[in-house]
């Protein structure tokens, strides 16, 4: 059996350099949203992450999706909040 996860996160590139001692509000208030869409079994499927307003960092990971080798699909809610230069360098 195989697994493939695909991670979802936002990162705000304007506020890179906030940190916890500096902190940033601004992702959150944002109103950014993260949708993923899909098909499963012939039926269009899709989840719509919205930002938790409550919430300080500039850098989130929003959403694991994981798909097994039979095509079925997993959500795992992440939402976590933390503070980032440069998330990836690739």
């Amino acid at each position: 059996m195989w697994l493939v996860t695909y991670r979802f996160y936002v990162h705000d590139f304007t506020n890179r350099n906030a940190t916890g001692g500096s902190p940033s509000s601004a992702l959150a208030n944002s109103g950014v949203q993260v949708r993923v869409m899909w098909r499963q079994n012939g039926i269009s499927m899709n989840r719509t992450y919205k930002a938790d307003i409550s919430e300080n960092g500039n850098f989130r990971h929003v959403v694991n999706i994981t798909i097994d080798d039979n095509k079925k699909v997993t959500t795992e809610v992440i939402n976590e909040y933390s503070y980032v230069n440069m998330p990836f360098i690739f």
